[in-house]
């Protein structure tokens, strides 16, 4: 059996192989801003519409 094994970014890669866990932070602060801007952009359209519920 022949397993090969491809590494995509080497930058990103330890020496033990596993992706570098800033990588992991920066993919979830990204993740964390793209999730806020929705929520401002649902808000932003309730209040377009006059909808003025009680924004905590």
């Amino acid at each position: 059996m022949n397993d090969k094994c491809v590494v995509l970014n080497a930058k990103k890669m330890n020496f033990d192989g596993k992706l570098d866990f800033s990588f992991y932070l920066l993919m979830l602060q990204y993740m964390m801003i793209l999730n806020l801007s929705s929520a401002m952009q649902v808000q932003m359209k309730m209040l377009a519409c006059g909808n003025h519920p009680r924004l905590l």
